[in-house]
C-alpha cells in the first residue's frame, strides 16, 4: 500500500528492506515515521521523495525547503525569546528607533527563497536540497521578522483598544 502522496517509503519497500523480520521496535518506528508523514502532509509540503533528506533510510516528513523553514521558525522563536529575557535583565529603556536593516534583510531572505524557487520551476536551474535548506532557512527567518512585526502591531492595537499596560 502506497503512502497518499507517494513518497518513497511505502509497507512493503520498508519490509523488504528489512527481510520480513519485522521486529517489534521496527513495527514502532514504521508506526512513527507514517505519523510524521501525515503531519508533514498537514503543513502543506509537497514531501517529493526526490527533495527530501533522508534518516537511516527513511524520508523526512517534509522537503528540504520546507526542513529549512522549520528549523529557522524554531531558531528565530528560541532567539526572540533570548532577546526578551535580555531586555528584562538589563532593563533597556524603551523607545530605541529601529532602523529598517532588518526589514531589508527579511525581505531578501523571503525573496532569495523565492528566486530559488523560481529559478526550479523555470527549469533554469535544479536546485540542490542543500540549496534548497539554506534558501528555506533564510526565508523562514525573514517570514518569522515579518510575524514578530505584525504581532507587535495587533498588541500595540491591542492597547489602545482595551487599555492595558
Amino acid at each position: 500500500m502506497k503512502y497518499k502522496k507517494g513518497v518513497l517509503m511505502n509497507d512493503m519497500s520498508f519490509k523488504e528492506s528489512k527481510k520480513n523480520n519485522f521486529s517489534h521496535e521496527d513495527k514502532k518506528e514504521y508506526e512513527t515515521w507514517l505519523r510524521l508523514m501525515k503531519i508533514g502532509e498537514k503543513t502543506g509540503c509537497h514531501q517529493r521523495a526526490d527533495r527530501s533528506f533522508y534518516y537511516h533510510g527513511m524520508q523526512f516528513p517534509v522537503c528540504a525547503r520546507c526542513t529549512g523553514v522549520f528549523i529557522a521558525y524554531i531558531s528565530s522563536i528560541l532567539c526572540y525569546i533570548c532577546y526578551i529575557l535580555f531586555q528584562c535583565i538589563f532593563r533597556r529603556k524603551k523607545g530605541n528607533r529601529q532602523s529598517n536593516t532588518g526589514n531589508i534583510f527579511a525581505l531578501f531572505g523571503c525573496m532569495l527563497m523565492f528566486f530559488d524557487w523560481l529559478m526550479q520551476a523555470l527549469h533554469i536551474k535544479e536546485s540542490t536540497n542543500v540549496r534548497r535548506l539554506i534558501t528555506g532557512f533564510v526565508g523562514g527567518l525573514g517570514i518569522m521578522h515579518f510575524y514578530r512585526i505584525i504581532l507587535r502591531v495587533i498588541y500595540k492595537k491591542g492597547k489602545e483598544l482595551f487599555g492595558f499596560e
